[in-house]
């Protein structure tokens, strides 16, 4: 079982040259690894299109509670009620440009 897992991680993890010269794919996410048994385990990756998370000093966004009104994203506690919307600080095109998000490929 060790060989196996051993085998996976580096043929996993090698890619292709060309794949690690030109660019993406990325793995900024890292990997989780769950369930174990004797005979298998699930291994959790997420290919990413950038090798690292945005910056902290990328734009933010707030969203719209139904009773708490406009909350920005880090003066958010556990806010339990229904969320009616999202908003980008300016310079966001979308929630792939925010501070700290990590897109997918």
């Amino acid at each position: 079982m060790r060989t196996f897992v051993g085998l996976f991680f580096v043929i996993f993890l090698s890619g292709t040259p060309q794949a690690r010269a030109d660019g993406p794919p990325f793995q900024a996410c890292g990997i989780k690894i769950g369930e174990v048994s004797t005979n298998s385990a699930i291994i959790w990756t997420r290919l990413t299109k950038n090798a690292e998370s945005n910056p902290a000093s990328a734009p933010w966004f707030e969203i719209h509670f139904e009773k708490s009104g406009w909350v920005e994203a880090t003066d958010m506690k556990m806010i339990r009620e229904p969320a009616l919307g999202v908003r980008f600080d300016e310079g966001a095109k979308d929630e792939n440009d925010i501070a700290f998000a990590v897109p997918g490929m």
